[in-house]
């Protein structure tokens, strides 16, 4: 590859992480209304801990689809 192709791959990576990013934080106050709307007795910790979970499970999906493929 030449370096001309490594910069645009480099500039498309970080242009789909930082879109990734960005989106996160609506879905994630989504995600947070739409849990406090199911149970409703239940803490803003317990929340939080349980969207973390969802994260780092779903980043550890997409982790391991990516070291698959590369």
């Amino acid at each position: 590859m030449s370096d001309s192709s490594h910069r645009l791959k480099a500039v498309q990576m970080l242009m789909l992480a930082t879109a990734g990013w960005g989106i996160s934080f609506p879905v994630v106050k989504a995600l947070a209304l739409t849990q406090e709307s199911l149970v409703p007795g239940e803490g803003s910790l317990f929340f939080a801990s349980l969207n973390v979970a969802y994260r780092f499970g779903l980043a550890a999906i997409c982790v391991f689809i990516f070291a698959r493929i590369a």
